[in-house]
């Protein structure tokens, strides 16, 4: 684990970017540049500008993510029995919504959102579990997707393996809560099998195109005892 200036370098990129339920913000330096736009908005800058040089820095990012898609193309996830680069020929569909969902979204919308406002902790924090990470894990699965696409897996701390485990600990956080709202009597375990299922597919897909996602090392987050010590040093 690298720290510079009392941050663990990159524990920003494999994280769930949950910020306010993060145990590791303040060893975040994304955390405290969002910290300091927010003061800045506030009561000015102090120099020039952190949003100035954030909208720099991910002007230069965005033009080398529009070259990788546009080099993948509509590719980034196959059709069953299509092959696309080096991501294995049986990967399982699983970005379409399931046709139950899709057919009751509005139903479910509706009931996600009387949830959220429910007098159970445990409902609430499954609720804004599913919200949010309904949003990130396609995205970090598409990511893992596309560099095994182009480059395949790579080594154990490869970027597609850590994408990949952030997607499965998404995955499990989502099923969790499902099974959360299950448990309590909110949704009927028929009821919710599409969206079980949707995550079995899904997690089986990283399994396939990554199979030892699980053995990549995240910073900090999977170096608690290093953590620890960068701690009593400092204190």
């Amino acid at each position: 684990m690298e720290v510079q200036d009392g941050f663990i370098v990159g524990i920003f990129n494999y994280c769930d970017r949950w910020c306010e339920r993060c145990p590791l913000s303040s060893r975040c330096r994304l955390f405290a540049t969002l910290a300091e736009i927010e003061f800045e908005q506030a009561n000015g800058p102090l120099t020039e500008p952190r949003m100035v040089r954030e909208r720099r820095r991910l002007a230069t990012q965005m033009i080398e993510l529009s070259a990788e898609v546009e080099e993948l193309g509509a590719k980034a996830l196959p059709k069953p029995g299509e092959r696309v680069g080096r991501l294995p020929i049986d990967l399982e569909p699983s970005v379409t919504p399931d046709p139950d969902v899709v057919r009751n979204r509005e139903e479910l919308q509706q009931k996600i959102r009387a949830l959220s406002l429910s007098t159970n902790p445990s409902v609430r924090l499954a609720t804004d579990t599913i919200r949010y990470f309904s949003l990130f894990v396609p995205m970090k699965v598409m990511r893992a997707l596309s560099q095994v696409a182009r480059r395949g897996p790579g080594d154990q701390q490869s970027d597609a393996n850590g994408s990949g485990k952030a997607a499965l600990l998404g995955l499990d956080r989502m099923e969790s809560a499902w099974r959360t709202l299950i448990d309590t009597h909110h949704f009927s375990p028929l009821a919710a099998a599409p969206f079980l299922a949707e995550i079995a597919r899904m997690r089986r897909n990283v399994h396939r195109a990554l199979p030892d996602a699980h053995k990549f090392v995240r910073p900090g987050f999977d170096e608690p005892d290093d953590v620890r010590m960068i701690d009593a040093a400092e204190c």
